[in-house]
């Protein structure tokens, strides 16, 4: 049995592991007897972590992300479940460019102070109040110069800025480029050696004048520090699609709280790889991995039942 956290699953899936509405059910519709007879989970991102303790019979997880974090992972690597996602497909990833242009918004944003001016229309204000800059001639400083990094840089020098790119090993002259930098956008991976990579002696070492921005993972920031240094005049601003433990449900209420009462943050709830087209993208790539991964296993199992025989 192959059941889904999506509500509706898009009609791709269906369509290409020849499956009847009826033969792909909804967590929510799946009695805890029937828990024995799932083998695939079709899932994506979600406010808290799925727990896959109850399936027992649990072969693959198929999730439409590079990350696993919302996945629970001490379980599937006890059971040694497989994961099916999009981590590692460097060429299909390649042609989805929603997390680059979802960075340059928010670039956008706030060189142009658009939070700040909605809100005062919003009031039936008419002014100008809020003098915006020009991206032209501006320094950006992306750190990790992976798939999105590059997009990110390819995007920035057609609006003529001036782009240093840096992988995260590569910090010898850091507190040089990012007292610079008058954007600093950061493009890491969720890994342990990149944990509040971003902590109180990085955002010191950012010019006042400077906006941060983060379309990666949350875990990279230490929010406290960011809090700090927006509420101290350390940095002019900043910009961010992800925040810590978002899968959790435990989220820094101090930091939305700021973004509600201050203009100098804004915070999109990871939406930045989440377009009509990348998701369109996604799903039909996603659901062809799953289907050759079901032919491979039903030739496996058909060889060994041979052997056995």
């Amino acid at each position: 049995m192959i059941i889904t956290t999506e509500n509706p699953l898009p009609k791709v899936y269906y369509e290409t592991l020849g499956l009847k509405e009826k033969q792909l059910w909804h967590i929510s519709k799946v009695k805890e007897w029937h828990n024995e007879d799932v083998t695939g989970i079709i899932t994506s991102l979600s406010k808290e972590i799925l727990d896959l303790s109850t399936f027992e019979n649990l072969k693959w997880v198929a999730t439409p992300t590079t990350g696993h974090d919302h996945l629970d992972m001490d379980r599937i690597n006890e059971k040694e479940i497989k994961i099916i996602s999009l981590q590692g497909e460097s060429e299909f990833l390649s042609g989805v460019w929603a997390t680059a242009e979802h960075t340059m918004a928010l670039i956008f944003a706030l060189a142009k102070n658009i939070i700040q001016n909605q809100k005062l229309t919003e009031k039936h204000g008419w002014e100008r109040a809020y003098k915006s800059i020009e991206l032209a001639g501006k320094n950006l400083l992306i750190i990790g110069n992976g798939r999105v990094g590059k997009q990110v840089r390819f995007l920035a020098e057609g609006l003529e800025m001036y782009v240093t790119a840096i992988d995260k090993d590569n910090q010898s002259d850091l507190a040089r480029l990012l007292w610079n930098a008058d954007f600093v956008s950061i493009h890491v991976n969720n890994i342990k050696e990149n944990y509040r990579m971003c902590n109180q002696a990085f955002f010191q070492a950012m010019n006042p004048n400077a906006f941060f921005i983060n379309t990666s993972r949350g875990e990279v920031v230490s929010e406290p520090a960011l809090l700090t240094a927006l509420c101290s005049g350390g940095i002019k601003g900043a910009a961010i699609d992800v925040v810590c433990d978002e899968h959790l449900g435990t989220m820094n209420d101090k930091l939305f709280e700021h973004a509600r009462i201050y203009g100098n943050l804004i915070i999109t709830p990871h939406v930045a790889g989440y377009t009509s087209e990348s998701r369109a993208k996604t799903d039909e790539f996603l659901a062809k991995k799953i289907k050759d991964y079901l032919i491979l296993e039903e030739f496996s199992n058909a060889i060994l039942q041979r052997k056995q025989g």
